[in-house]
């Protein structure tokens, strides 16, 4: 995890992230592994023949509705830092591929080679990252679901450095205690904390490298537990990989019913 990220942030961040071909200008800047370049077309694999026609489906408490478990695995595998490609015409309209394709976020957890093994393996300074891209394009839906959410704030206004923004603790420490397995405690004992404005308060934004296209293989949902292979694919720069993102069902989290488990490196 010495590589996972090196946070800082501007007034940037309280600016919508945009998608995957089109994010370069609206991200804060903060240092972090490279990414490499979306390459050509992923093959996915075919779905096994079945006598039904339906697809299969899988119970999604949170929306209260059944939805088709590749959908579902694609949007548990987003929720760790991928999201769907698009492209913008010159008139401003935005495409997306039919099938949908993905790519990694400007902060993810896909660009580590050897993965997240457990929330133990997660610096303070990781779960923000997490949570800025997470939130980014989330913030009107999460705001539903938890009342007064506040993404980012301007927490001082000083003389010398200007507005000073961060994330209200309230909001920041309720949506990644959702997710993952750790308590407040540990995440205010980091200097991110600032415990006179109560918000965590980071010093840039992420460096925005080559973000390599990614799509789910092989998902499984069994006893509560969500298995499937993110693979990062091949790109002009980099030797492709794959790893195997674990979470449970957890009816506690009204934000997506999951818990961050393992992402660790698949032997291929």
């Amino acid at each position: 995890m010495k590589r996972f990220l090196t946070i800082f942030l501007g007034a940037l961040l309280l600016l919508a992230a945009p998608g995957c071909r089109e994010r370069e200008e609206s991200a804060p800047t903060v240092p972090q592994p490279e990414a490499p370049s979306a390459p050509e077309e992923s093959s996915r694999p075919e779905a096994s023949p079945s006598e039904s026609t339906e697809p299969e489906t899988v119970s999604n408490d949170s929306a209260e509705e059944n939805i088709p478990l590749e959908e579902r695995l694609n949007d548990i595998m987003c929720v760790f830092g991928a999201e769907r490609s698009y492209t913008m015409d010159d008139d401003g309209n935005r495409t997306e591929p039919d099938p949908p394709e993905y790519c990694t976020s400007v902060i993810s957890f896909y660009y580590n080679e050897e993965g997240v093994p457990g929330t133990a393996d997660i610096t303070p300074y990781g779960y923000f990252g997490w949570y800025l891209e997470y939130t980014s394009e989330r913030a009107e839906e999460i705001a539903r679901v938890i009342p007064g959410f506040e993404r980012m704030a301007l927490v001082r206004d000083d003389p010398v450095s200007g507005e000073i923004y961060g994330a209200p603790a309230d909001s920041y420490e309720t949506v990644v205690t959702a997710f993952f397995d750790v308590d407040v405690e540990a995440l205010r004992s980091d200097d991110l904390y600032d415990a006179e404005a109560d918000a965590y308060i980071p010093n840039g934004g992420p460096g925005i490298g080559e973000r390599p296209t990614v799509h789910v293989e092989n998902g499984s949902i069994e006893d509560g537990l969500i298995v499937m292979d993110v693979v990062i694919e091949d790109t002009e720069y980099s030797k492709g990989r794959t790893l195997r993102l674990t979470v449970r069902e957890e009816e506690a989290n009204p934000l997506g019913g999951i818990r961050f488990v393992s992402l660790v490196p698949v032997s291929v």
